[in-house]
């Protein structure tokens, strides 16, 4: 039986693999990012130089063409 879990209530994950494979069990948090704050200000030049790089990436073609 699979069952779904919120990320942020891994203790019952842990919980529940604990009850099924009846040996301990407990997720190491690791690689985790919640301790930095992000530098960026979203300005219009953060903006402006985002759209400039990935603009092309983000925006599906909005018209028909041969090409």
């Amino acid at each position: 039986m699979f069952r779904w879990f919120n990320i942020s209530e891994l203790e019952k994950l842990e919980e529940w693999v604990r009850n099924i494979t009846n040996k301990p069990f407990k997720l190491e948090k690791i690689n985790s990012s919640q301790h930095f704050e992000c530098n960026f200000v979203l300005d219009k030049n953060f903006i402006h130089q985002y759209n400039r790089i990935y603009g092309m990436y983000d925006f599906q073609k909005s018209e028909k063409s041969l090409l």
